[in-house]
C-alpha cells in the first residue's frame, strides 16, 4: 500500500537564482482522488505515526476521507466515506496514541475502525442534533480529552443539559453524566433555533486540574474536575463585569436595538478566551468596533488578564493592555513569535477611502498592511506595530471573486522563532526568515519559491507534518481556481 515518492517528488527547489531556496524545501504532490475541503495532521496506527487527514465532498455530495503517510507515496494509504446519516465528524485519540475519525448521528457516536474497515457505533447518546442528514461536511467539537488522562471523552448538548461520557482505559466509556448547563432557544419569526455557549478547558479554581468551563454573557459556568478525573454535575459561577455585549440572544438583541443608527457605532464584544500572557491563568480579549461614517473605522483590542486572588479567578474592570488599529481589520491571530510563551498579535488592516475604492475599480486590487505587535515582558503590547508587511488583495469585478494572499507564520528552519511567508499573486511564495538577534523581526531579503498557489491563502497551513522540529507547508485547491486537475490535489512543501 505504501508507494515510493517517484514522480511526486519534484526534488530540491532552486528558482530565480535564489541560493537559499534550494536549502529549504522539497515538494511533493498528493492525489486525494476527491475534492479537498479541509485537512489536518493526525497520528495513525498503533505507533501513532504522523500522518495527514484530508476530507471533502465530490460533485454528488459524497463525503470522502483520505489518510496519507507524509513520508510515503503520493496516494492515500486509507480511504473511506462518511455515511449519509452521520451529521458531523471529529478527530480524537481513543487510545491515547492513534487518531480516530469520529462521527455523530442522532443515534450516538461512531468511529471508523481501521482494522475492520467499517464505521462502528461506539456509544449511544442523545443530543439536540436530531436530524438525519447534513449536506455539508462539518467538523464539530464533541470528542476530546477533557480530564487529561490521554483518552478521548464525549461532551454533547441536549435539551436537559450536557451529556458527558468519560473514556475508560482499555476502551469504552464510563456511565453517562448530565451536567447542569442549558442550551439557549432563539425565536425568529416563530421558528425555534437552539444554540450553545462555547466551552473551554482551563484551571478555574487553581487546584492544578483543568475544569469544563462555559462562557455565558459575563460569567464563567465552571464544572470542576475532581481528583479521580470526574467532574461535578452542578456548576460554580464565576462572574466578571466587563464593558462588552454578552453572547446570549438577549444581550445581542439589546445591542442591535442600541446600535440601529450605523452612522455612529461603537460596539464591544468578546473575541477570545485564552492564556495570552503565558502565566498559566486564563485571560479575556474583547474587541471594540468604532464606526463614525462609512470610511472612518477603528478597531480596538482590549486585554483583561486573569488573576489568582486567594484561589479565586478575578479580572480587573480596566484593560491591562490594548491594541488600536485604524481602518478595516482582516484576518487576525494571536501567535507566539518566539519561545517566551507569550502570545503576540498579527492582523491585516486596510483604510478604505474614496481613492482606494476608485483604485480597486481601475486596477482590480488593493493593498493591505499586515501589522505585527510583540508582547513585552510586562504583558503589554507595543503601541505601534513592531513590523509591517504590505500585501495585495486582487478582485475580479466580473465574477465577484477575490484572491486572498498567503500570510502564514512557521518555524521553517528549526531555530525556535517564527518565520513569515507571504505570496506574490498565485505563483510565488516569499519567505522572510526571523532574525531574533537583530533590530528587525525578519530578514529584509526574501527566499523565493515559485509554486502554483490557491486563490484563497487560508487554504495554506504551516504545520510540522513529520515532527522533525521544522514547520512544513500544506495546501489544497478548490473549484474556484478554475483548474479541474488541481481540485483533488494537495501540495506538500517539506522543510529540509
Amino acid at each position: 500500500m505504501y508507494k515510493a515518492v517517484g514522480a511526486a517528488l519534484f526534488g530540491v527547489l532552486c528558482f530565480g537564482g535564489n541560493a537559499g531556496a534550494q536549502d529549504l524545501f522539497e515538494i511533493k504532490q498528493l492525489d486525494a482522488g476527491h475534492p479537498v475541503e479541509t485537512m489536518e495532521k493526525i497520528h495513525f496506527g498503533s505507533q501513532g505515526k504522523a500522518a495527514l487527514l484530508a476530507a471533502g465532498r465530490d460533485q454528488d455530495g459524497a463525503k470522502h476521507f483520505s489518510i496519507f503517510d507524509v513520508a510515503g507515496g503520493n496516494e492515500a494509504i486509507l480511504h473511506f466515506t462518511m455515511p449519509e446519516d452521520m451529521l458531523f465528524f471529529d478527530t480524537a485519540k481513543l487510545d491515547g496514541k492513534a487518531t480516530s475519525v469520529m462521527f455523530l448521528s442522532s443515534e450516538g457516536v461512531s468511529h471508523f475502525n481501521t482494522e475492520s474497515g467499517q464505521i462502528e457505533l461506539l456509544v449511544p447518546v442523545q443530543s439536540i442534533f436530531r436530524q438525519s442528514f447534513n449536506p455539508r461536511l462539518n467538523k464539530a467539537d464533541f470528542s476530546k480529552d477533557l480530564n487529561g488522562d490521554g483518552l478521548a471523552d464525549v461532551l454533547l448538548p441536549d435539551f436537559d443539559g450536557y451529556r458527558l461520557l468519560l473514556g475508560k482505559e482499555g476502551g469504552g466509556f464510563e456511565p453517562e453524566q448530565l451536567l447542569n448547563m442549558q442550551v439557549e432557544m432563539r425565536l425568529g419569526a416563530g421558528t425555534p433555533r437552539y444554540s450553545t455557549f462555547p466551552y473551554y478547558q482551563f484551571d478555574a479554581n487553581f487546584d492544578d486540574r483543568d475544569d469544563i468551563v462555559f462562557h455565558q454573557d459575563h460569567s464563567f459556568i465552571v464544572f470542576p474536575q475532581e481528583a479521580d478525573g470526574s467532574f461535578e454535575s452542578e456548576p460554580v459561577i464565576i462572574p466578571f463585569e466587563l464593558p462588552v455585549t454578552g453572547n446570549s440572544y438577549k444581550e445581542q438583541v439589546r445591542a442591535d436595538e442600541r446600535y440601529a443608527d450605523q452612522t455612529n457605532l461603537e460596539n464591544s464584544t468578546f473575541r477570545e478566551i485564552d492564556d495570552i500572557n503565558g502565566d498559566g491563568i486564563i485571560d479575556i480579549v474583547t474587541t471594540t468596533d468604532i464606526a463614525k461614517g462609512v470610511f472612518n473605522r477603528t478597531l480596538e483590542f482590549h486585554y483583561y488578564y486573569g488573576k489568582d486572588e486567594g484561589g479565586k479567578l478575578t479580572f480587573s474592570g480596566e484593560a491591562d493592555t490594548d491594541i488600536v488599529m485604524k481602518g478595516f481589520s482582516t484576518r487576525n491571530e494571536h501567535i507566539d513569535f518566539g519561545t517566551d510563551g507569550k502570545k503576540d498579535f498579527v492582523a491585516g488592516a486596510a483604510n478604505l477611502g474614496i481613492g482606494k475604492i476608485i483604485g480597486i475599480f481601475l486596477s482590480g486590487s488593493t493593498s493591505v498592511d499586515v501589522n505585527f505587535y510583540e508582547q513585552g515582558d510586562n504583558g503589554r503590547y507595543t503601541e505601534k506595530p513592531t513590523y509591517k508587511k504590505k500585501v495585495s488583495v486582487a478582485f475580479n469585478l466580473s465574477s465577484g471573486q477575490s484572491s486572498i494572499p498567503v500570510v502564514e507564520m512557521g518555524d521553517f528552519n528549526g531555530d525556535g522563532s517564527k518565520d513569515l511567508v507571504v505570496s506574490k499573486k498565485e505563483k510565488e511564495l516569499q519567505f522572510f526568515m526571523a532574525t531574533p538577534d537583530s533590530k528587525n523581526m525578519f530578514a529584509r531579503k526574501a527566499v523565493k519559491v515559485k509554486v502554483p498557489l490557491p486563490k484563497n491563502g487560508e487554504f495554506v497551513d504551516a504545520l510540522d507534518l513529520n515532527e522533525d522540529g521544522k514547520d512544513d507547508l500544506a495546501f489544497y485547491f478548490n473549484r474556484l481556481n478554475g483548474n479541474a486537475d488541481k481540485v483533488n490535489r494537495i501540495t506538500l512543501m517539506m522543510a529540509k
